[in-house]
């Protein structure tokens, strides 16, 4: 399929994770209805019928049309993700790059955890700056904080999380 697509100039075909797509097939997390058969009803037919790969061809047709469905998806996702995270940054232009990032992260990650030591030295910036970031963000009610023992942990608001997945649904409707 790979080399298909490069002697044809179909770059997408390339890129397509066709491999995946038939191990899923193979071990049968895609089945009927999805595809034509699965893999015994494969075999068996091959089997009977010699040198036919009208079958053959309809399966690997049906695969990368379900691989072309899974990387829309993704690509959905990523868009609907972006289009939020423009929603609340036109709500709130004070947030500097680094705040930005973060919440960024947070809308990609939703159990992802800020540390203000680990925001410093990733940055590259003074201890109190970091503080101040992440400070705001909970201010603003980005994230949430908890104290583990001495270190103070920032973690994405339930809100924020609301958000994501509300606008990650509306999508797919």
């Amino acid at each position: 399929t790979r080399l298909y697509a490069l002697k044809h100039k179909l770059p997408l075909f390339e890129a397509l994770p066709i491999s995946k797509t038939k191990i899923d097939w193979e071990e049968g997390r895609i089945a009927p209805p999805l595809v034509a058969c699965d893999l015994a009803e494969y075999n068996e037919s091959q089997k009977k019928s010699l040198g036919n790969i009208t079958l053959y061809q309809t399966l690997i047709t049906q695969l990368t049309r379900y691989a072309l469905t899974e990387v829309e998806n993704r690509i959905e996702t990523e868009k609907n993700r972006d289009a939020l995270m423009r929603e609340i940054l036109k709500l709130d232009s004070n947030l500097n790059q680094r705040q930005r990032n973060i919440l960024g992260r947070a809308l990609r990650v939703p159990q992802a955890e800020f540390q203000i030591r680990y925001h410093q030295i990733n940055h590259g910036i003074a201890y109190t700056t970091a503080r101040r970031d992440l400070l705001e963000l909970e201010e603003r009610g980005y994230l949430s904080v908890a104290q583990r023992g001495k270190t103070f942990v920032f973690v994405p608001t339930q809100n924020l999380q609301e958000l994501s997945s509300s606008t990650s649904t509306k999508g797919r409707a």
